[in-house]
């Protein structure tokens, strides 16, 4: 089967931003572990400026890395929508067996039939092991 060159055409932006929140959870919760290790050694050291900052990390900055990062990448998928259209999109190309037979979303579906808890093996859930 010989390649397929296909063209990204746009991207939406709001999956954009989604699909970074998404990514920037694994930062905003490293954030949060550590203004909770702030707080604490803040408390057991008596000082309000660490607890301050504990504060901070945990409730600011991650409200801060969302919306600045979310915001540019929505941004990046607007100005790319737009260039797309005046100069073309990227262009991907395919291999033979990849995404060549791709189901459709009504096949998607799964079917996944009950089991029995005392019999593995058995399809019927009413069933019960006669070897017992």
């Amino acid at each position: 089967m010989n390649p397929k060159n296909m063209e990204i055409k746009s991207f939406a932006p709001f999956s954009v931003f989604k699909l970074v929140c998404y990514v920037m959870l694994i930062p905003v919760a490293l954030f949060i572990l550590i203004g909770l290790l702030c707080i604490l050694i803040g408390v057991l050291m008596e000082n309000p400026q660490i607890i301050l900052i504990g504060l901070a990390l945990i409730i600011l900055y991650p409200m801060i890395l969302l919306g600045l990062c979310g915001g540019l990448g929505s941004l990046t998928a607007t100005i790319y929508n737009l260039m797309a259209k005046k100069f073309g999109g990227l262009e991907i190309t395919l291999g033979e067996g990849e995404f060549t037979n791709l189901p459709s979303k009504k096949e998607h579906k799964l079917s996944i039939p009950p089991q029995n808890a005392l019999n593995p093996m058995s399809s019927n859930p009413y069933q019960s092991n006669p070897n017992i």
